[in-house]
């Protein structure tokens, strides 16, 4: 099922009157390890694509996370993020690390200390 506001949704919430909305389920993705040294990284990213499509994580956020997400560069990671049509995901994402800091970094993004 899928949640869209639309004009009688958007007139509610001005008048202050409230709105419900049905929010996905996350799931979440354990990756551990790392991988053989002659296996390229499509073939990591098909391989975690093959196994969402087959635990059925359509019309879900999907979070990664553990060990195995530090031996992902960014270029796999967003490649992971971008299958997501094809397992089925409404989204997917990582957590915030040294890699995605050094990414920023890199990019000329500034990050501000709270």
């Amino acid at each position: 099922m899928e949640s869209r506001v639309g004009g009688i949704e958007t007139e509610a919430v001005m008048l202050g009157l409230p709105v419900s909305l049905t929010l996905p389920e996350v799931v979440g993705c354990e990756l551990t390890g790392s991988s053989n040294p002659f296996v390229t990284s499509i073939d990591v990213v098909l391989g975690i694509t093959k196994h969402l499509r087959q635990v059925g994580v359509a019309g879900k956020f999907v979070e990664f996370f553990g060990s195995g997400v530090s031996q992902l560069s960014i270029v796999d990671r967003t490649t992971i993020a971008n299958m997501c049509p094809e397992y089925g995901a409404i989204l997917s994402f990582f957590p915030v690390d040294n890699v995605t800091l050094k990414h920023l970094e890199h990019t000329g993004k500034k990050i501000k200390d709270h």
